[in-house]
């Protein structure tokens, strides 16, 4: 089975970032958690720092997601990372095992982008126009170190 280092952006986010890093370190795909904690002023990163597989890297300021990501590739040592925000609901080991098994099968980056609700428009706007910054994603550290070097990946990009 090939692992999976995974990023998680994390900016103030000590009630729910516990509840994904329990999720995550706990699959068999992940290796390694690189929680970035982005200039939080609560509790974020005494909390990541509790769970096994997890490394925390404190960023001093808020530099926004594209700007974490960037800083915890740093970090990566697979040649897949697994990109996971801080706050999801809902978010199971099933989750992390389609996505990763889905890369695999397609040597393709993936976004997993949750059915939130039976709404069709909704959906499709997520799907279709949101999808560059929501959801999680899995694809080739290489392709994610490109893009993160690209002067749009500041704060959101």
């Amino acid at each position: 089975m090939k692992k999976v280092d995974v990023i998680v952006p994390c900016y103030n986010e000590a009630e729910r970032v516990g509840k994904i890093l329990k999720i995550l370190t706990k699959s068999p795909y992940i290796k390694k958690v690189i929680v970035v904690d982005d200039g939080s002023s609560d509790d974020s990163a005494e909390i990541a720092k509790e769970f096994p597989k997890t490394k925390v890297i404190i960023l001093p300021e808020n530099v926004g997601k594209g700007g974490a990501v960037k800083a915890g590739l740093k970090h990566v040592d697979t040649d897949t990372v697994f990109i996971s925000d801080a706050d999801l609901k809902g978010f199971k080991e099933k989750h992390i095992n389609a996505l990763i098994d889905e890369y695999y099968k397609k040597h393709k980056p993936v976004i997993g982008i949750p059915k939130t609700s039976n709404n069709k428009l909704w959906y499709w706007i997520r799907t279709n126009l949101l999808a560059r910054v929501d959801g999680e994603r899995v694809l080739k550290s290489k392709d994610l170190e490109n893009v993160v070097d690209s002067e749009s990946s500041e704060r959101f990009g």
